[in-house]
């Protein structure tokens, strides 16, 4: 019940929790202002009516950060923008509270810092700078107008005395937010740029840097889950090797280059030929391994030899002609427990059958797991 009750109030998306948090609990310290403004209301120390107004202001303010908070309108502006004028608000409040309650201007210029303090961490360098400036001269336009208006509680030497202190405090502080700011975003683009690269190096460790499969290593650890699963659930695994017939030929007369594309153009059209869900990776070479889950011998040496006539049409090979080859296939079907490494040995047996037999051609079999 109290999830629920937090969901209601927070929101269910982890960005929209965030944000409306924060917005409550600028709302708390909106709340202690509150009751020290109606403090001196009480105590004979400031109006009624200037108390309403202000109480109104910062409560219609917060309702609507609030209702912001959990729309698609603080999307549509930015954390940047909507963050930056929750704070310039929050320091017109301020300087409305330190002019109708000279008692407690004091406690109130100490609320300052706490703004701009909390500008480090969501604003850039240049907005904290920016709302430091806009905090000097609110607070100074404050105690000009209580000068203006009420000498007794405001005398000019002391506001000046105040406004100069003011003035150093806020622009430090302003100044040493936004390098706790750059330093945040320094950090942030090194998280992420430390990320992309662990994601190269498993791109690296799991894929083959020319046709971009997965490589031998990711596929075997795939390949025990997939026997695991199969065990739970008595499906079949079948899974093939394939070797490109007479790649040493293409290599030793054309080139490497040439033996690249051709691995390359085999990886891609076998790719369309295949399902989703099965696998193809480079065991080895000019060696390929197909795994298909839950497909019969039937099935496999169907989708198999779908492969092996796809790969016979010309416009395959349009963008590289002389590299045109063929490939042969020993194949088998895992039968829960059947051992996996027994099943790779196995299927290495039938291609070695099908390139004795001539090459070009598919050789299985139907597992002895079963």
């Amino acid at each position: 019940m109290s999830d629920l009750r937090f969901q209601l109030l927070l929101g269910n998306e982890r960005l929209v929790r965030l944000r409306t948090k924060l917005t409550l609990i600028a709302a708390v310290v909106y709340g202690f202002s509150l009751i020290a403004q109606w403090h001196a209301v009480w105590a004979g120390r400031a109006q009624s009516w200037q108390a309403i107004w202000l109480s109104s202001l910062i409560v219609v303010s917060n309702l609507v950060f609030y209702a912001v908070a959990r729309s698609k309108v603080w999307d549509r502006f930015g954390d940047q923008v909507m963050t930056m004028t929750q704070m310039v608000v929050a320091l017109v409040a301020l300087a409305i509270a330190y002019r109708i309650n000279p008692i407690m201007r004091g406690a109130l210029l100490m609320i300052v810092p706490l703004i701009l303090v909390f500008g480090a961490f969501t604003l850039s360098p240049q907005r904290c700078r920016r709302l430091g400036a806009i905090s000097v001269a609110l607070i100074g336009l404050s105690m000009v107008i209580g000068v203006l208006q009420d000498g007794i509680h405001f005398t000019p030497a002391l506001e000046a005395e105040n406004f100069l202190f003011a003035a150093v405090v806020f622009a430090t502080i302003s100044i040493l937010s936004g390098q706790l700011a750059a330093m945040r975003i320094a950090q942030y683009r090194q998280k992420r740029e430390l990320n992309q690269a662990l994601n190269r190096l498993n791109d690296l460790a799991s894929k083959d840097y020319l046709t971009g499969l997965p490589n031998r290593r990711h596929v075997q650890d795939w390949m025990a889950q997939e026997v695991a699963r199969g065990r739970r659930t008595g499906l079949p695994l079948s899974l093939a090797i394939l070797d490109l017939d007479h790649f040493k030929d293409v290599n030793d007369t054309l080139g490497h280059l040439v033996g690249d594309e051709v691995l390359r153009i085999f990886a891609q059209e076998a790719r369309l030929v295949l399902r989703e869900s099965d696998m193809l990776a480079r065991w080895g070479g000019e060696e390929f391994l197909v795994v298909l889950p839950e497909m019969s011998a039937l099935a496999a040496r169907s989708t198999l030899e779908r492969l092996r006539q796809h790969l016979s049409k010309d416009a395959v090979w349009a963008t590289c002609p002389a590299g045109r080859v063929t490939f042969s296939a020993g194949f088998v079907v895992i039968w829960p427990p059947t051992d996996l490494e027994q099943a790779l040995a196995a299927a290495d047996v039938k291609l070695y059958e099908a390139k004795h037999n001539g090459r070009d051609q598919i050789v299985g079999d139907a597992g002895s797991g079963r």
